[in-house]
């Protein structure tokens, strides 16, 4: 197969053990752990063996049961920032970790799953330590700004990178901003489902080499949809133009194109920025403040853009925001690195970080969120 996966375009889902025996892909799948010792570290921390990924069976057993969705529901905004700061006040108070939250399953509702896509901060894998429930564990680059496409499949996050093994893990609701793509109701159709998601990932596990160039994170996204939902997903304006670099490349920056209409309208009415220099088009963001800057430099030059003809830039710079809020929520408030570069606009969380760090405010410009609410009532409690 070389590089290349099974391609779900086909007009026949192909039968995985024709082109590959048990003992081959089984072999295949050692070897890529013998590489990559993040991939044994992984799975010990699960409980789980590199064979139970070597076939679609044993994989729809051990780490996507039918169970798990029956027994979650989708977070709500105010789930995704009451966990965050949860985690945050928490861990700080007792070095502990903690577990997503999953919702009641009510009996008489019909089951429904919920395909996302998301565009995350690419993870360390250089290091055997990987988040699998907590801020505090997340590895990510020294350096910020490397991101690529993931899929969120009901509670599962789904990712294919520079390992070579997808391994479907249960995603910590405030760690993506996701963008629903495709939903199934009922049991029935939930496990069908599950089994061509299952054959996908197996598929790529046991035939499949990660390239950047020829079989990366986005490729891997097109597959499943088509198998799932019929054909790759597209969309339009700035998110767009994104996925298809990283089709071609495997990842791109932390870089937003502003539409040139919306940089004139920006300079007609002379606003100014404190963090950052928009001259061009094409805007590299190094900071919170800075995406918090240009993000609401748009909304008052053309209050309606994001929510009609710019409904996706604001899906991408909002994928965008929730990396600087993971990775501030990570390195805490008291790291001078995540406060400097992490922390959105005006956010002052308490009177000794104020005093700490020579700001006044205890307001928060970031256009995204109501964090500051939450986190005060949170306090108050």
């Amino acid at each position: 197969m070389g590089n290349t996966a099974i391609s779900a375009s086909d007009s026949d889902v192909q039968d995985y053990f024709t082109t590959i025996s048990p003992e081959e892909a089984v072999k295949n799948l050692v070897e890529k752990q013998d590489k990559n010792p993040v991939v044994a570290s992984i799975l010990t921390s699960m409980n789980k063996s590199i064979i139970d990924l070597a076939s679609s069976e044993t994989l729809q057993t051990k780490f996507l049961p039918i169970e798990d969705v029956l027994s979650y529901s989708n977070p709500t905004i105010e789930n995704v920032i009451e966990y965050a700061l949860k985690a945050q006040i928490e861990t700080q108070k007792n070095d502990r970790r903690f577990q997503r939250k999953s919702g009641e399953y009510n009996p008489s509702t019909e089951p429904q799953i919920n395909i996302k896509f998301g565009i995350v901060e690419v993870t360390d894998y250089t290091s055997p330590v990987v988040a699998l429930d907590a801020f505090k564990t997340l590895q990510f680059a020294q350096e910020f700004g490397s991101f690529h496409s993931i899929l969120v499949v009901g509670p599962w996050k789904l990712e294919w990178n520079e390992t070579g093994v997808i391994i479907p893990r249960k995603c910590v609701i405030s760690e993506v901003t996701g963008i629903t793509i495709g939903s199934f109701t009922g049991v029935e159709k939930i496990k069908e489902k599950l089994e061509s998601l299952a054959d996908v990932i197996t598929e790529y596990n046991a035939l499949s080499k990660y390239d950047a160039e020829t079989c990366n994170c986005q490729h891997f996204v097109d597959d499943v949809c088509k198998r799932l939902l019929g054909g790759a997903q597209s969309f339009s304006g700035q998110l767009d133009a994104y996925v298809n670099s990283i089709r071609a490349t495997g990842k791109k920056g932390c870089v937003y194109t502003i539409p040139k209409r919306v940089l004139d309208k920006i300079n007609k009415k002379k606003i100014t920025f404190k963090t950052i220099d928009v001259q061009e088009t094409e805007i590299v963001f190094f900071s919170h403040e800075q995406l918090d800057e240009v993000v609401r430099a748009v909304i008052v030059s053309d209050p309606n853009y994001f929510a009609t003809e710019g409904m996706y830039d604001k899906l991408l710079l909002h994928c965008f925001d929730r990396a600087f809020w993971v990775r501030y929520f990570k390195y805490g408030i008291e790291h001078e690195k995540a406060h400097k570069d992490f922390k959105p606009l005006g956010y002052c969380v308490s009177d000794e970080e104020s005093k700490k760090w020579g700001t006044s405010s205890r307001s928060i410009g970031c256009p995204f969120s109501k964090i500051l609410e939450y986190r005060y009532r949170f306090e108050l409690d």
